[in-house]
C-alpha cells in the first residue's frame, strides 16, 4: 500500500497518515514482526493483517487507537508463537492494548476507602 501525494496511507475510504500510527503498539509489532517489513523497510501492515487473518481496516483501526480487541490480541499472540517460538508474545505483553487501565485496577488499593 502506497502513500498518496499528501502521504497518506489509504485504508477503505479512509486515509492514515503514518505519522499518526507510531505509537506503542506499533513499536510492539515492528519489534516482534521484523519480517513485516517491505523492501523500503516499511511496516507492512496489510500482510501482517493477512497473516492475523483480520482485514488492514482492523489493523490500521487498532494502530490509530493505540488499543487491541481481544480477538486480535488474541491472534497476535499465535502468529508470534508460530513464527517466533523462542521469544514469543504473551497476555503481559499486550494486555496493555487490549485493557488499558488494567495496571491502575489491578492495584487493590484503589479499592480501599481513605
Amino acid at each position: 500500500m502506497k502513500p498518496n501525494p499528501k502521504g497518506e496511507i489509504m485504508s477503505s475510504d479512509k486515509a492514515v497518515k503514518p505519522q499518526h500510527i507510531y505509537n506503542d503498539l506499533y513499536d510492539l509489532l515492528v519489534e516482534y514482526f521484523p519480517d513485516h517489513r517491505s523492501k523500503h523497510g516499511v511496516f507492512d501492515v496489510p500482510t501482517l493483517a493477512a497473516d492475523l487473518g483480520k482485514s488492514h481496516e482492523t489493523i490500521y483501526k487498532a494502530l490509530l487507537g493505540d488499543k487491541l480487541h481481544l480477538g486480535v490480541a488474541h491472534a497476535i499472540l499465535r502468529l508470534s508463537h508460530k513464527r517466533h517460538p523462542e521469544m514469543p508474545l504473551y497476555w503481559g505483553d499486550v494486555i496493555r492494548f487490549v485493557l488499558p487501565e488494567y495496571r491502575k485496577l489491578s492495584d487493590p488499593s484503589i479499592f480501599t476507602e481513605v
